[in-house]
């Protein structure tokens, strides 16, 4: 992910990076079996196998007696689901060339740049988990009201990131027109947001459907 994000930022130089931080402090449980893992099955010496063994062992009987009714699939998926045992780390770069701010509440975004982070890091991560899928993978991504409250220079950034990182895309707002520059030609559509109504009168406000490959 952070190889599509390096070549991305605002125009006022606010770009984004991911970090997947394991919480377990060291010398833990969870610590010693990521460490274990990180060494493939078929290169692992017997008797570290025989250790992640007994720690995976470990952390299911763990769940079991917090909930002893739970199940067993339910055991295993409180024990074994990595997932659980991290946390995305997103670091917000500019727009000095050495300022650096973890995102947290109190960060100093502005509107726009808060969800131009939120944009390109689902982007970046579709971008990521589809690449994974191979080559037959259909690379499409759906948004809904795309783009609110992001001005126009940023909307062009974020349909060129789509572009480049050549992800099919469908998506509605109340006012999108994908005109952008960076962007290839898409079929659009409007429909009136009041449904069996008379024809809109100039005042009535529209919705507009974009989508594009």
């Amino acid at each position: 992910m952070n190889e599509s994000l390096r070549s991305i930022s605002t125009s006022h130089g606010i770009g984004v990076r991911l970090a997947w931080v394991l919480d377990a402090p060291d010398g833990s449980r969870v610590h010693r079996i990521k460490e274990l893992v990180r060494t493939a099955a078929a290169v692992r010496p017997g008797e570290r196998t025989e250790e992640l063994i007994g720690l995976l062992r470990e952390q299911v009987d763990e769940q079991f007696a917090l909930d002893e009714t739970a199940g067993y699939a339910q055991h295993l998926k409180s024990a074994l689901d990595y997932r659980d045992w991290h946390h995305m780390r997103v670091t917000i770069l500019g727009p000095g060339p050495n300022d650096r701010r973890e995102l947290r509440g109190r960060a100093k975004l502005s509107q726009g740049e808060t969800r131009f982070v939120s944009y390109v890091t689902l982007f970046a991560a579709a971008d990521a988990y589809l690449s994974g899928l191979g080559d037959t993978a259909l690379r499409l991504v759906l948004l809904d009201d795309a783009f609110a409250k992001v001005d126009d220079p940023t909307i062009g950034e974020l349909m060129g990131l789509l572009v480049r990182l050549d992800l099919d895309f469908c998506m509605t707002a109340h006012n999108l027109w994908v005109t952008y520059p960076p962007g290839p030609r898409a079929p659009m559509s409007t429909r009136s947001s009041e449904q069996r109504a008379p024809p809109p009168s100039p005042s009535t406000r529209t919705g507009t459907a974009a989508s594009g490959t």
